[in-house]
């Protein structure tokens, strides 16, 4: 479990599929995201089955997020090359607690906690440009722009350009020694 000051990240697990079925079947919350739609229970816990298969046995990295006990999104650090130590960086939060600064709460914990408790050397995440609130999480975590892909985000009827970031283990030791 990782704990913040205002929420709980705790791994992901079949039990919660009822409470993830508000947030995987909202189309403001995952019309960015390549995740497919869930219209039932059955859907989110196939889904959750699918997420398990890839979760790195050296450290949990799927998570639920809970404030005061409610399940308000989930969050990642999926590796994407153990040899490297790349991982991404993934987060979405139920549509009612957009705004409060969850985002970057959940971004930086994972952050620091991969960065503390792996031998992590970047991670790496993207944003859909026309969410620009995704950018401002990922930019005030301390990522950087890497590159644009233009019209490379596609979904349905949705066409974007899609904003690539990273953050290296360095640049994250630079940037604690400016933290007070």
């Amino acid at each position: 479990m990782i704990t913040t000051k205002r929420l709980q990240l705790v791994p992901i697990e079949i039990k919660y599929a009822k409470d993830l079925l508000a947030l995987w079947s909202d189309y403001e919350v995952v019309k960015y995201t390549y995740n497919p739609w869930c219209k039932t229970i059955e859907d989110c816990k196939a889904r959750i089955e699918h997420i398990q298969k890839f979760i790195d046995p050296l450290h949990m990295n799927n998570w639920v997020i809970l404030h005061h006990n409610e399940v308000i999104g989930v969050a990642g650090v999926p590796t994407v090359s153990d040899e490297k130590g790349e991982y991404g960086l993934y987060y979405q939060l139920c549509q009612n607690h957009w705004g409060k600064g969850f985002g970057f709460e959940v971004a930086k914990a994972l952050v620091d906690e991969l960065f503390e408790n792996t031998k992590a050397t970047v991670i790496l995440a993207d944003a859909v440009t026309v969410n620009p609130a995704s950018m401002r999480i990922l930019e005030k975590v301390g990522m950087k722009q890497t590159h644009l892909e233009e019209k490379s985000f596609q979904r349905e009827e949705l066409v974007g350009d899609l904003m690539h970031y990273q953050l290296t283990r360095a640049e994250w030791e630079e940037s604690k020694l400016y933290q007070v």
